[in-house]
């Protein structure tokens, strides 16, 4: 799904469990460029480390608590947290769900569950980016005044468009040369469902999927 290892930062006041969390995190494949034991670092981290998501410890020691470190890490830098915790009847976590985040996980957890979540959790983040790309595109199109109008000849099989020169090109090239809008690539729900039947599950599950 990915070329690069995706990057992660753990959030975890406990020495030996944010170690322990590391080393399962390297074993799955996944790339932990900062460690936090508080939220106030982990927000000084992700400004400057700028990973891909992050593992929250709901409970943290300092002034500011882990929702709050989530919160403006989601809002300021677009980067979605994933809630640890060890208590699943925690009050704390009726607070959580009221905030911008990508899921939780009760302690203790399988590598299963720890790796599900979090590509369930890069899986959205990366759907809302490209979202956002294309109606920035799109208004960036309706404001330049330069769209795609007629009748265009596309092939049912291989989706080529034949242009006005009766030539037969790569509809992302057409839509390049034709208008404003750019494409980025990712995976719709029927091929990630065929390709990675445990993540659909996941994401179906928590309601990501129409």
């Amino acid at each position: 799904m990915r070329e690069q290892p995706a990057r992660v930062m753990i959030v975890e006041d406990e020495f030996l469990i944010s170690q322990e969390l590391q080393a399962r995190l390297e074993s799955l494949g996944y790339d932990v460029i900062a460690v936090a034991d508080s939220a106030e670092e982990a927000v000084e981290r992700a400004r400057i480390d700028k990973p891909q998501v992050a593992l929250m410890d709901i409970r943290l020691q300092g002034e500011m608590s882990g929702i709050e470190a989530a919160a403006i890490l989601h809002q300021e830098l677009g980067i979605p947290c994933i809630f640890v915790t060890a208590h699943a009847g925690d009050e704390i976590l009726d607070e959580a769900a009221r905030t911008e985040h990508s899921g939780y996980l009760i302690k203790p957890y399988r590598d299963k569950e720890l790796q599900a979540a979090l590509e369930a959790a890069l899986y959205k983040a990366k759907a809302e980016r490209e979202r956002r790309q294309v109606l920035d595109s799109l208004r960036k199109s309706l404001e330049d005044g330069k769209r795609l109008t007629g009748i265009l000849a596309i092939c049912s099989e291989c989706k080529r468009i034949r242009n006005e020169e009766g030539v037969w090109q790569d509809i992302e090239r057409y839509v390049r040369e034709h208008s404003q809008a750019t494409f980025s690539h990712s995976l719709c729900p029927v091929c990630v469902k065929k390709l990675y039947p445990d993540l659909w599950e996941k994401l179906r599950r928590e309601g990501l999927l129409e």
